[in-house]
């Protein structure tokens, strides 16, 4: 059977346009959420990928890659200190895919974390007191975590995605509430 080849390229923190300097690790799983096995093949998972590029050989299918720096296991669990975006590739006999990993700053996480936080209080999906100390120390810590100036430059287009998500009944009928 002929392999695949996808070249992993992994952004900058909070700069899509610049391929990171640092070292990474990745790892490569399967549509059901498992890691990739092959025969004869360690299991894909955090490969080497220094200065921010690594190219790894795959069975033809549909992958969703991940990368994570500063990653090591503790026990039985997996730490790690930064993640990048998941990608999505499918791969075919012969075929080089290319898949370029955003790296978001802490700052951008928090903030799209927090919208979620208050998208869901305003639907009254969670408990109003918890949300509302959720968003109150949210946005105290998110005032000591400078984004970078793209993301900084994304947050209005993606608030107005969230309040038209907000608008949109879900299939079968209403909004839900509580």
């Amino acid at each position: 059977m002929g392999m695949g080849r996808i070249q992993v390229w992994i952004t900058e923190k909070g700069d899509p346009c610049r391929i990171s300097k640092e070292p990474w690790q990745v790892t490569v799983w399967d549509c059901c959420g498992r890691i990739l096995e092959w025969s004869g093949h360690s299991p894909y998972s955090m490969i080497p990928a220094p200065d921010g590029h690594v190219d790894i050989d795959v069975p033809p299918g549909k992958y969703i890659i991940r990368a994570g720096q500063d990653v090591y296991f503790c026990c039985t669990d997996l730490w790690g200190n930064d993640w990048t975006d998941h990608g999505v590739v499918t791969v075919g006999c012969g075929d080089t895919k290319c898949v370029t990993l955003y790296s978001p700053s802490v700052s951008h996480c928090g903030w799209g974390w927090l919208e979620a936080v208050k998208v869901l209080d305003r639907a009254r999906l969670i408990p109003r007191e918890l949300a509302q100390n959720a968003i109150r120390a949210g946005d105290a810590l998110l005032e000591h975590l400078p984004g970078s100036n793209f993301e900084k430059a994304t947050r209005e287009a993606m608030l107005q995605l969230l309040k038209g998500a907000e608008k949109v009944k879900p299939a079968g009928g209403k909004k839900k509430s509580k």
